[in-house]
C-alpha cells in the first residue's frame, strides 16, 4: 500500500502524512464504523484490515523519517566534534611547535654568547665606559646644531669613529647601545625616527668643521 492510499483510506492529506496523533486519531475514527462489531458489512473484515495496514504504513514512514533526520543530526553533529577536535589538537601542535622554536633560537643564541661579550649592556661593567659615555655627551653637545635635516645613526657613529684615534669592538657596542638615549638627552627637540629605511635624528644637523 502506498502513502497516498494510506491517507485516501483514513481520511488525511499529505500534511498530516507524519502527524502520529492524526493518524491514530483518523484510524479509530474510521475504525468505529467499520469494525466487525459494530458494522453488519459483509466485508468489515476486510475494511478493518485496511485501515490496520494504512494506519501501519503511515506510523512506519512518520518512524522511519524522524529516525533519518535523528541519525542525520547525530551524525552531523560527531563530524562536527571530530573536525573541532583536529582542529584544537592541530593548532596546540603549531603553538608547540612555535614555542619549541623559540626554545631552540633561545638556546642557540645563549650558546654563542661568550662570557663578557655583553658587558657593553651595563655602563658599570665596562671598565672605561663611564668616560666614555662622557665622551659621547660632549661629543653630541659640540658637533651638532638644530636644523631640520635628518642625521642618521650610521654617520654618527663614523663621527664618533673619525673624532678618537681608535675605537675597539667594544667601544662601538658602547655606543650603540646608549648613543640613542644621549643625544636625545642632548637635543630633546630632535626626533627618532626612520628616514629612508634608516633610524634618524630628525631636526639636528652635523655643525661645520
Amino acid at each position: 500500500m502506498f502513502i497516498h492510499e494510506a491517507l485516501t483510506l483514513l481520511g488525511l492529506s499529505w500534511s498530516d502524512r507524519s502527524n502520529t496523533q492524526a493518524i491514530n486519531r483518523a484510524w479509530k475514527r474510521k475504525l468505529l464504523s467499520v469494525h466487525p462489531d459494530k458494522s453488519t458489512s459483509n466485508n468489515a473484515n476486510e475494511q478493518t484490515q485496511q485501515l490496520n495496514r494504512a494506519k501501519d504504513v503511515l506510523l512506519e514512514q512518520s518512524e522511519d523519517m524522524f529516525d533519518k533526520l535523528k541519525r542525520q543530526a547525530e551524525e552531523e553533529r560527531a563530524a562536527y566534534e571530530k573536525e573541532k577536535a583536529a582542529f584544537e589538537q592541530k593548532c596546540n601542535e603549531m603553538h608547540e611547535k612555535a614555542r619549541q622554536a623559540r626554545r631552540e633560537r633561545y638556546a642557540e643564541k645563549r650558546k654563542k654568547r661568550a662570557e663578557g661579550s655583553r658587558v657593553h649592556r651595563k655602563v658599570e661593567d665596562y671598565p672605561e665606559g663611564k668616560a666614555l659615555i662622557e665622551e659621547m655627551k660632549t661629543l653630541f653637545k659640540n658637533r651638532f646644531v638644530s636644523k631640520i635635516e635628518h642625521v642618521s645613526m650610521a654617520d654618527m657613529m663614523d663621527l664618533f669613529v673619525k673624532s678618537r684615534e681608535s675605537t675597539s669592538d667594544l667601544e662601538k657596542h658602547l655606543f650603540r647601545r646608549h648613543a640613542k638615549r644621549l643625544f636625545a638627552a642632548a637635543w630633546p627637540d630632535a626626533r627618532y625616527t626612520k628616514h629612508f629605511n634608516k633610524w634618524t635624528f630628525y631636526g639636528v644637523a652635523f655643525k661645520d668643521p
